[in-house]
């Protein structure tokens, strides 16, 4: 990953010190997944040893070819397109996560549902990511799963949104919110829920209300979790009954107990 230069360089100086001064209020001081003090404004709500820990753990991860989620029987990488199973039937092309929904990026995931601010660690590992896939550089738009109107307005504002501004930043995409709606105000989902029950409170919880802007293209689907895949697939057939040519998918996490 590229490291930003320091509070001691030269040309930040100033600059630097009023960001990290601005930036402390944000951000707590302490690691949210270990309590030992953040160094840098960089690493967020967690400090730089977590987040290295869980880079490592993840890397460790055998993935299924197709949606990412990991595989337990395989303890290291392999290059061979095998899959987990589950995801036999689901109509994405691709899904991957920056890692696993544990540790940092769970904290970091439960600061951004309250505080819409992306710390640069997220911004890197998610365009990291993006950059690792071939298949996304051939996406022509990016859309954010949207919130249900009642939602949205609780919350005032859309984490996925962040993140897909991050990565039109980051590749000069289109960021579409305007194609896809959630018109149903699904429950959220609860531990235990199996891919069946979630499919099934996910039915037709989607519309796409521009058919023009998805029609003959290529799309990537952002959102900051995936469960157990029934979300992003009830979007990709909402988007690909609409005329999309493909659906992929890119989260920051992957819940990863559900499979291991």
């Amino acid at each position: 990953m590229t490291l930003l230069l320091s509070n001691n360089t030269p040309q930040l100086g100033l600059a630097a010190r009023v960001r990290d001064a601005a930036l402390a209020l944000v951000y707590p001081a302490d690691c949210r997944v270990c309590g030992r003090p953040i160094e840098s404004w960089h690493d967020g709500v967690a400090c730089a040893a977590c987040w290295a820990e869980a880079q490592t753990t993840w890397q460790a991860r055998a993935l299924c070819a197709k949606c990412g989620a990991p595989l337990r029987d395989i303890p290291f990488p392999i290059s061979a397109e095998r899959t987990c199973g589950k995801c036999r039937d689901f109509v994405f092309t691709l899904a991957r996560a920056c890692g696993a929904y544990e540790g940092p990026l769970l904290e970091s995931i439960l600061w951004l549902k309250r505080q819409p601010t992306l710390a640069p660690r997220l911004r890197q590992w998610l365009c990291a990511v993006f950059d690792q896939h071939a298949v996304f550089g051939q996406c022509e738009a990016i859309l954010p799963v949207p919130l249900h109107e009642a939602r949205q307005a609780e919350r005032s504002f859309n984490q996925a949104e962040l993140l897909a501004a991050a990565l039109a930043a980051h590749t000069g995409l289109r960021v579409d919110t305007a194609s896809l709606m959630r018109v149903k105000p699904t429950a959220r989902h609860r531990a235990g829920m199996g891919v069946n029950e979630r499919a099934k409170s996910l039915r037709k919880a989607f519309r796409v209300r521009a058919p023009r802007l998805i029609a003959g293209r290529n799309v990537l689907v952002v959102d900051d979790v995936m469960t157990t895949g029934s979300t992003a697939d009830e979007i990709a057939r909402t988007l690909l009954d609409a005329g999309a040519r493909s659906v992929n998918v890119l989260t920051l996490a992957r819940a990863v107990s559900v499979f291991v």
